[in-house]
C-alpha cells in the first residue's frame, strides 16, 4: 500500500494552532483496505506551548461530549 491519509486535531484553523493528535493510515483506494496505522495525543500542556488556540474552536469542545472531550485533551505524549 503507497498511500496514506493523515488525520490532524487541532485547536483552531489557523497556523500555529495546536496540535492535539496526530494520526495516519495506509490505505488502498481501489480495494477499500486499509494497513498499518498510527496514532498519537499530545499533553495539552505541551500542545499549548507550540501555539495559541482559537477562541472559537475551544466553545466548540466544549459544546462536545465528555468522551471525544477526554479523548482530545488527555493525551500524554510530547511532540518530540
Amino acid at each position: 500500500m503507497n498511500n496514506i491519509m493523515i488525520d490532524i486535531e487541532t485547536l483552531g484553523k489557523k497556523r500555529g494552532c495546536p496540535v492535539l493528535s496526530i494520526a495516519a493510515v495506509q490505505f488502498d483506494p481501489l480495494s477499500g483496505k486499509t494497513g498499518d496505522i498510527f496514532y498519537e495525543r499530545m499533553s495539552i500542556d505541551a500542545a499549548l506551548s507550540y501555539g495559541m488556540p482559537e477562541t472559537s474552536t475551544l466553545q466548540w469542545w466544549d459544546r462536545q461530549s465528555a468522551e471525544a472531550r477526554d479523548e482530545a485533551f488527555n493525551g500524554t505524549r510530547l511532540p518530540d
